[in-house]
């Protein structure tokens, strides 16, 4: 039996939030508006990671290898599109809204 703390532990880092939300924090916004919108959109992919955990835990037991290899399509869209993102850093919010609705798309 996996412990939800080390779930959470599993799927921050096999999904590279850390590196996801570094890429959200460099993105240049001028507007206070934008800041905020980029706030928020951090915290919705924060709720998301929980939301995720819960996922995993209720459908595989907290064993994320278990849960990701059942989505597998989704994750390897998720992992394709992380790439992207790393290989050419956004300028604005759009690709992170494409990204918190894929991976959120795990937790339904």
């Amino acid at each position: 039996m996996f412990s939800v703390f080390s779930t959470y532990r599993d799927v921050r880092e096999y999904l590279g939030y850390d590196s996801l939300l570094d890429l959200l924090e460099n993105v240049q916004m001028r507007s206070r508006w934008d800041k905020m919108a980029q706030r928020s959109m951090r915290k919705q992919f924060m709720e998301i990671l929980f939301r995720l955990v819960r996922a995993v835990c209720d459908e595989a037991d907290c064993n994320s290898n278990t849960f990701f290899s059942r989505h597998r399509d989704q994750i390897r869209k998720w992992q394709t599109q992380c790439q992207e993102i790393q290989a050419s850093p956004p300028v604005n919010l759009h690709p992170f809204t494409v990204l918190a609705e894929l991976i959120e798309s795990l937790t339904n």
